[in-house]
């Protein structure tokens, strides 16, 4: 790997030197098996670099390869997801991008152009000679052509003339350069959907093969059926310019992770083992509800009882419970109470409400036995 300071570029002798170092330095190396990489992957010495440019100019062809294919499947995935619906598919992209750059240089000429210049040229030459008597084995029996006999003289005169017409015309010339960065030669799709899917939607498989072809970036192919009329729509022929595309309709497995079973165990009964767990743990919450329920109720029962029942010890019998007025002097007793009048007697039994109730707050069983002795009295 080969890291130069401050972006500078090497040269291709420079590139050569360091194939040439690194082979002498190592036995068994040839140069040209020597590969040098810069710091972002890129191959130096393969590369169709021209003498000023040391560094690869762009990444990594396999990089380059694989963000293509990236979004590529992105653009796909979208595709199914947003305009079909569809949740179980998998898709597969494969593509060529060829790295050869062209420079292709044109230039053009108009058919008509302005006269520049126009020149002609006449010449004439002219020669003269003596006549020859006739040689044997000769006989003319015709004039020669350009050829004037002066009146039996001796010499003979020859002419001839030559004229040349050259015409110069103004021509525009356009000189073009097209330079062609890399570009993606070929893509491969295959895209692995569920069958199921495909038919709840109803999706039509030319529909849904031109649709994942075009945004993929692909251009299909169109014909219109013979004998249409003329404005007919073409259709879709089923194939790419520029590429494949493969549909694999298939029945999707449920995904589920492997879980590690025991040896007793049937996958049956450990996927209910959560419905026997549910209805054990509701069962016992019965249970323990009613358990806490009648102990509540027993507590409630015992307080009524200790609340409507005297203790022992408190209880006093009826007979104990008179009072005696010889004991109690300072207490104002009523013996006659028919002599009270209708608002005496009413107030008397309001203040008796109130002493029982008081008693009843202090010393339950001492009211409890001061009750009895009325009712006795009143039965008898």
């Amino acid at each position: 790997t080969l890291k130069t300071k401050n972006n500078q570029t090497l040269t291709s002798e420079q590139v050569l030197g360091i194939q040439r170092t690194v082979s002498a330095a190592v036995p068994n190396v040839a140069s040209e098996d020597v590969a040098i990489i810069d710091t972002k992957n890129g191959v130096i010495s393969e590369a169709d670099t021209t003498k000023e440019e040391g560094s690869s100019a762009y990444k990594n062809e396999v990089d380059i390869q694989n963000a293509i294919g990236k979004n590529v499947k992105t653009d796909i995935e979208g595709t199914l997801s947003s305009i079909f619906a569809l949740d179980n598919f998998r898709v597969n992209t494969s593509v060529t991008v060829n790295f050869d750059e062209i420079k292709q240089n044109t230039e053009r000429y108009p058919n008509d152009g302005k006269v520049r210049s126009n020149q002609k040229d006449t010449s004439t030459d002219t020669s003269k000679g003596s006549t020859n008597t006739t040689e044997s084995g000769t006989a003319a029996n015709a004039d020669v052509p350009n050829y004037t006999e002066e009146n039996g003289g001796d010499t003979n005169t020859y002419t001839s003339e030559k004229s040349s017409e050259t015409t110069n015309y103004e021509l525009d010339s356009t000189i073009q350069e097209i330079k062609k960065h890399p570009a993606l030669a070929k893509t491969n799709v295959v895209v692995w959907v569920d069958q199921q899917s495909l038919n709840n939607n109803g999706v039509d498989m030319a529909e849904f093969t031109k649709a994942v072809g075009v945004s993929a970036g692909l251009t299909p192919n169109m014909a219109t059926p013979e004998g249409a009329e003329e404005g007919a729509t073409p259709t879709f022929e089923g194939t790419f310019q520029n590429g494949d595309v493969t549909i694999m309709p298939i029945q999707f497995l449920d995904n589920q992770a492997p879980v590690e079973k025991d040896t007793g165990k049937t996958p049956e009964s450990a996927s209910k083992a959560w419905i026997w767990w549910l209805a054990g743990g509701l069962l016992f919450a019965i249970i323990a509800a009613g358990i806490i329920g009648y102990i509540i109720f027993l507590k409630r029962k015992e307080q009524l009882e200790e609340a409507l029942e005297p203790e022992e010890v408190d209880y006093i019998p009826a007979e104990e419970a008179i009072v005696v007025p010889e004991d109690h002097p300072d207490f104002n007793f009523q013996t006659d109470a028919f002599h009270l009048s209708e608002p005496e007697l009413k107030a008397r039994k309001e203040s008796l409400k109130n002493k029982l109730g008081e008693m009843a707050k202090e010393d339950p069983g001492r009211a409890a036995a001061v009750i009895q002795k009325w009712l006795n009295e009143r039965q008898e």
